[in-house]
């Protein structure tokens, strides 16, 4: 965290290049994947950075569900604590006034502190791999599908992937203006198409050191979201947001260097060895699991690794470049790259053998004998219960991520009984709208 000057420092720069600010908004996300925001004023925030104070909350920063109850057994007393992270403060072009930047949290219950907030563990995790002499770049594609207000189909959308006719409908406009908000933030924004089913796009966005990019996420996320509702449109990130499924994923590019062989293959089993567990984190929701599939070219269902291969849970793209498929937009990616990533160097450190070999098909498909000799044996978990039990049984010691782990699995068990107790529309509405 930035030290006292150095935060007023930046923030009195940034209010002098932009004068129009009134509020800032102090973000972080929580356990349930689900964005929080306190907004502070700016004559506020000026005062707690001169006195290089946090913003003081309630005792549930991290730990309410997505149906806003608290977890299992909490006492709520004490106070959580917001430490604005100034590197991430960027104007809010989506919402006039305003600007944001992401927190770590320090919990109060049982003086917890930075141990299970996010964005610490993933700074951690960095800082491991620099430990090991390596640097770590991620970018993301963002897919997401708009709605009526009312939940149904945008008629004028053409199902197809990268179409021409797809373009030619009232949400183009919208994203046109959402590409131009996310290069003025500074957000390197690649390209976009159509995806193939109605109302549904996908933005890519550039590499970027890891923090930065889950920042650039939330960024691009709001952004998507806020223009689109402007418009009278729910734009979604839902995995699995209409009766006929068809997933959005959150797909994330994740690439090591220097980019060796001798590096990238023990970094890679590290991942594969821990996969089943990795998805609880990555695959949030009961919904998440329509996207593990055999044939659908989503996540996959077995865990294994291919040279460009859509079927599998993680395509090679280089040596030390990798897309991981099995991950969709209603993740805490704070937490989810940091598990991905101490994963991959416990697989370093021990120097684990890459016994999954290169996949060219589905695996799927073949029989059991074959899936063998390329090393395929595990599935990956069909629900969230079974990627919980992964997670639960998992050590996650060496990757400092016990709490995390264990108290990520009590909100998500107790999520699980809460979420079934809505009707279906209920749910889908509230799904919609968080994610």
């Amino acid at each position: 965290m930035a030290s006292e000057a150095s935060h007023v420092s930046v923030l009195e720069s940034f209010l002098r290049s932009h004068p129009s600010i009134r509020y800032i908004r102090y973000q972080w996300v929580d356990y349930a994947g689900i964005l929080r925001v306190r907004i502070a004023t700016v004559s506020y925030c000026r005062q707690l950075a001169m006195r290089s104070a946090p913003l003081a909350m309630s005792p549930i920063a991290l730990t309410s569900t997505t149906v806003n109850e608290f977890m299992p057994g909490l006492v709520p007393t004490g106070i959580d604590h917001l430490y604005p992270d100034c590197s991430s403060l960027r104007p809010c072009l989506y919402a006039p006034s305003h600007a944001a930047l992401m927190c770590f949290v320090s919990e109060g219950i049982d003086n917890a502190g930075f141990v299970r907030c996010p964005r610490t563990l993933l700074h951690q995790a960095i800082s491991m791999a620099r430990e090991d002499e390596l640097d770590i770049k991620v970018g993301f594609e963002v897919e997401f599908r708009c709605f009526n207000p009312d939940g149904t189909d945008i008629d004028e959308c053409l199902r197809g992937f990268s179409t021409a006719a797809g373009l030619k409908n009232r949400c183009i406009s919208i994203i046109e203006e959402i590409m131009q908000l996310l290069e003025q933030s500074g957000i390197e924004v690649q390209q976009f198409h159509t995806e193939g089913t109605k109302g549904m796009f996908e933005i890519s966005t550039g590499p970027m050191p890891a923090v930065q990019a889950v920042d650039a996420w939330v960024y691009t996320r709001e952004t998507i979201k806020m223009l689109f509702w402007r418009n009278n449109i729910i734009a979604t990130l839902h995995p699995s947001p209409a009766p006929e499924h068809h997933g959005i994923a959150a797909q994330f590019h994740l690439s090591i260097s220097p980019p060796k062989e001798a590096t990238a293959q023990p970094f890679l089993a590290g991942i594969l060895h821990r996969l089943p567990a990795l998805c609880a984190l990555s695959l949030p929701l009961e919904e998440s699991y329509k996207r593990v599939s055999d044939f659908a070219s989503e996540s996959g269902a077995y865990v294994a690794w291919g040279t460009e291969n859509r079927d599998v849970p993680i395509r090679k793209i280089g040596t030390g470049h990798w897309e991981i498929r099995c991950c969709d937009g209603a993740a805490n990616l704070y937490l989810v790259l940091a598990a991905f990533i101490t994963s991959g160097l416990e697989g370093l450190k021990t120097g684990m053998e890459l016994k999954w070999k290169d996949y060219l098909g589905c695996p799927s498909s073949i029989e059991e004998q074959e899936r063998v000799n390329f090393g395929i044996q595990t599935r990956l978990p069909k629900n969230l219960a079974e990627s919980l039990n992964e997670l639960e049984k998992a050590d996650w010691k060496e990757s400092g991520l016990t709490e995390a782990a264990a108290t990520y699995a009590k909100i998500k068990r107790h999520e699980l009984i809460s979420l079934r107790k809505l009707s279906h529309d209920d749910r889908r509405a509230l799904l919609l709208r968080h994610f």
